[in-house]
């Protein structure tokens, strides 16, 4: 693990000046102050303090830009797409790239470097345009800066770093004139996700006023981060097992439909068979006995005609017609009836 003491050069190679660069790497011309004095090829030869940093957009572009920061775009850049690792050292631009990145981002908007402050802090535009914005990656934005170069320590130390710097970026993007610097914290993000090693896999212009893309992190003015897609994930849609889930599923709930409707089914043929017809305003149907039916007969009263047939007097010749007979003479006009007959219960006229 390379661990550059960046302290102690500050302290005792204070003469040597410029930016952090790989050793021997091809991008040493553009970040050291003076190649002629500063040997590429000495791990120690460079370093990069809070004053080499540029911050707002007119330092690097326009007719008023610094050469402070037009050396800081021209090294990164550089750097950027070099892709260079030292054979001996191990050292890459990729970790250097990241150093000087994150050494931008603290001191410009915080105001500090590791031990390093600025004490101007409160008058810069982006302290006073995006330092609450930003507030969310105040402590990562600085988490062993100097310690640990080259290591992304600093996308976990307090929270996702990706998701926290949103609001940071978007405020960067809107304010005046710190396009540059919201791109640099956009490419801290984006290094989050993707942790390069030897390749930074991205070309974007970070040191234009032009807001990047970058395909991993969401570098524009939404504050909602995209999810990081790993290489592993399937991008061809639903795997077969979530495909045969689902099928399952639709197969069960078809067969609990068809269940539900055969049981109402069922239980509506059950209550029309169950069903008796009432009529409106019947009691209930009188129990019906299985003893055989007898008469019981007509007992003989007091009132009952006699049963002994009445001698005739006279001839019927001699008896006096309808007309002319008085009604004593015609006698009794009631019908008779016999005893025996008055058993059947049934009336017979005689």
């Amino acid at each position: 693990m390379i661990k550059r003491h960046i302290c102690f050069v500050a302290l005792f190679l204070g003469l040597v000046a410029g930016l952090e660069v790989g050793t021997n790497s091809p991008c040493a011309k553009k970040c050291l102050d003076d190649p002629n004095k500063g040997n590429p090829s000495w791990s120690n030869a460079s370093t990069t303090f809070g004053p080499d940093v540029a911050c707002i957009d007119a330092d690097y572009v326009g007719k008023n830009a610094t050469k402070v920061g037009k050396k800081f775009a021209d090294c990164q850049t550089c750097m950027q797409s070099s892709g260079w690792e030292d054979s001996d050292s191990g050292e890459r631009d990729t970790t250097w790239f990241l150093f000087n990145n994150r050494g931008a981002a603290d001191y410009c908007i915080f105001g500090r470097f590791a031990e390093e402050s600025n004490k101007d802090i409160s008058s810069t535009e982006p302290y006073k345009q995006c330092f609450s914005a930003c507030n969310p990656i105040y402590a990562a934005s600085d988490y062993r800066i100097k310690s640990d170069p080259e290591r992304y320590d600093y996308c976990d130390s307090n929270g996702n770093y990706t998701d926290r710097a949103q609001s940071c970026i978007k405020c960067l993007y809107n304010g005046k004139g710190l396009t540059i610097l919201g791109n640099i914290v956009a490419t801290l993000t984006e290094m989050c996700n993707t942790k390069p090693g030897k390749n930074i896999n991205f070309d974007e212009a970070v040191y234009n006023t032009t807001q990047i893309k970058l395909p991993a992190s969401t570098s524009n003015t939404t504050s909602t981060p995209l999810p990081h897609v790993s290489s592993t994930s399937s991008s061809s849609g639903l795997s077969k097992g979530a495909i045969a889930g689902i099928v399952l599923g639709g197969l069960v709930a078809i067969a609990a439909v068809l269940a539900g409707i055969l049981l109402l089914l069922r239980r509506a043929r059950k209550r029309r068979e169950n069903k008796t017809i009432e009529m409106p305003g019947a009691g209930p149907s009188p129990a019906v006995s299985n003893v055989p039916y007898q008469y019981a007969p007509v007992q003989e009263h007091k009132y009952a005609h006699n049963t002994e047939p009445v001698a005739a007097t006279r001839p019927i010749s001699e008896l006096p017609t309808a007309g002319d007979a008085t009604p004593a003479e015609l006698g009794p006009t009631s019908p008779r009836y016999e005893a025996s007959e008055l058993g059947t219960g049934s009336p017979v006229r005689r």
